[in-house]
């Protein structure tokens, strides 16, 4: 199936919440990956 998010989200409520974070890190120019590779902050640091 194209164009599907393997995301082991369980009913509707979990499909939504998934799209919703997967849309916010798109618009947010995130990779959406896990936080535990991240190297340093995930907030930006005010100057």
């Amino acid at each position: 199936m194209e164009g599907v998010l393997e995301t082991g989200a369980e009913g509707p409520e979990q499909t939504a919440s998934t799209a919703h974070a997967e849309i916010l890190a798109v618009r947010n120019r995130r990779s959406g990956g896990f936080l535990r590779f991240r190297q340093g902050s995930i907030h930006e640091v005010p100057a």
